[in-house]
């Protein structure tokens, strides 16, 4: 074979592949572009929540935690944002000294120096956030702290109460409502903070009795659990309950200082 000919063949074969391969997206690539979309915006949403704690932290050391200064910038916070349900400033005892909006008033007073992001964040003088549980209010929510540190001494903080599901399904619902089988998210002890299905909301993977006839459920969470990323299947019911289907699911991890959500997608196998 001439070189010409050998060069020639070489164009042809390059000209076919270019035109019969695709750039197109596969279906898990969509849902992968889902996931990572919902995982950005959310990741946004919680730093600058933590942001904001920690700005209005500073402007109350500033005035010597006037009162009238301190609700100020808590309510300003609410204005800000519409999934804050609650927002308190803490003082150096972790007594919730004054709390915002009037409708939890009576919570002030309390003692939450016991309470698990508190003691994280008093011992380490750093940024904090809780677990899902069941606050002195009476609701399940998460809480994001920032503590107030002047000259290396701890002086309170500024708690920011949120409902999980709620703050989630707001920032996640414009990638993935009507687009996927079911999207939720876990904390890494199992508890559900959002699921796609709100009846799910606030169990866990591995005690709930919704959960325990699935023995590859728990196998696919705790993959979920000790993988930073990745891909798995379980059986479990679809959405109408009727019937034990296999689902995929992909998911990622977020990491907010002292706790880790593992966001999941899912789609049902046909």
């Amino acid at each position: 074979m001439t070189y010409m000919k050998y060069l020639a063949l070489m164009i042809f074969a390059f000209i076919f592949v270019s035109c019969t391969s695709t750039t197109e997206p596969t279906a898990e690539d969509e849902l992968i572009t889902i996931l990572e979309q919902s995982k950005k915006t959310l990741d946004s949403a919680v730093a600058i929540i933590f942001d904001d704690a920690t700005k209005a932290g500073n402007k109350i050391l500033a005035a010597n935690f006037d009162e009238a200064q301190t609700r100020a910038e808590l309510k300003a916070i609410l204005s800000k944002h519409s999934t804050v349900l609650e927002v308190v400033f803490v003082d150096a005892k972790s007594v919730m000294t004054y709390v915002e909006p009037e409708t939890y008033k009576s919570s002030e007073g309390v003692d939450i120096s016991s309470q698990e992001h508190q003691i994280e964040m008093t011992t380490k003088s750093k940024n904090a956030m809780s677990g899902i549980f069941k606050l002195v209010e009476n609701f399940y929510g998460v809480v994001v702290a920032a503590p107030i540190i002047s000259n290396g001494t701890y002086m309170g903080s500024v708690n920011i109460v949120i409902r999980p599901d709620q703050f989630i399904s707001y920032y996640t619902d414009v990638f993935v409502a009507n687009k996927v089988d079911d999207f939720w998210v876990m904390e890494t002890n199992g508890n559900i903070l959002h699921d796609t299905d709100p009846t799910q909301t606030g169990r866990n993977l591995f005690t709930d009795s919704l959960y325990l006839p699935f023995p590859t459920l728990k196998t696919a969470g705790n993959s979920i659990i000790q993988g930073e990323s990745g891909k798995t299947n379980y059986s479990f019911l679809d959405k109408t309950k009727n019937k034990t289907v296999t689902k995929d699911v992909w998911w990622r991890t977020s990491t907010y200082f002292n706790k880790t959500w593992k966001l999941s997608i899912v789609k049902e196998r046909i």
